[in-house]
C-alpha cells in the first residue's frame, strides 16, 4: 500500500501532471460489413478498437501517487490523514468514494477523470531523503498560484 507515516508523504510520490476527462468511451467493433463510425473506417470481417475521446480537465495539478492504485489530486485532500483513512478501509465497502478520489492513467468510463501519463513530471528532484506534508504542498501551491 502507501508507505508513509501519518502526515508525511515520500517526495518520489509527488508529481506535476495534467488531468483529463473522458467524454466518450472506447468501443470495440466487430463487423462483417464495411462500417464507418466517428471518422473511423472499419473494413469487412474485422475488429476495430475506437479510442476514447477526452478533453483537458486540469493543467499542472499536483498529484500524489499511491503505488499500485493510481493518483490523487492534491486539491481533493484535506490532509494526509485522509489518504491513510481511505486506503486502510475495506476497499469494497468504500469503493465508490475511493474511485472518485483515486485516478488511473487511463479512462474507465464516460465522465471519468484520469491522469495523462505523458504529462507526469516529478515535483521534487531525485534522491530526496525527507518527507513532505500535504499541508506544506498546499501552501506551496497557494504561493505558486499567487505569483
Amino acid at each position: 500500500m502507501f508507505e508513509f507515516m501519518i502526515g508525511h508523504i515520500h517526495p518520489e510520490n509527488v508529481f506535476w501532471g495534467d488531468i483529463k476527462k473522458c467524454t466518450k468511451e472506447a468501443k470495440t467493433i466487430v463487423t462483417k460489413q464495411p462500417y464507418l463510425i466517428d471518422d473511423f473506417e472499419i473494413k469487412a470481417n474485422s475488429t476495430k478498437i475506437i479510442p476514447p475521446k477526452t478533453e483537458d480537465y486540469k493543467k499542472d495539478a499536483i498529484l500524489i501517487r499511491i503505488p499500485d492504485q493510481g493518483f490523487v489530486d492534491l486539491d481533493t485532500l484535506k490532509d494526509s490523514f485522509q489518504i491513510f483513512y481511505h486506503l486502510r478501509k475495506d476497499i469494497h465497502q468504500k469503493e465508490k468514494e475511493l474511485k472518485t478520489m483515486i485516478m488511473t492513467t487511463y479512462p474507465r468510463k464516460k465522465d471519468d477523470l484520469f491522469v495523462n501519463p505523458g504529462s507526469l513530471q516529478p515535483y521534487y528532484g531525485p534522491n530526496q531523503n525527507f518527507k513532505v506534508r500535504v499541508k506544506q504542498l498546499k501552501l506551496n501551491q497557494q504561493y505558486i498560484s499567487y505569483k
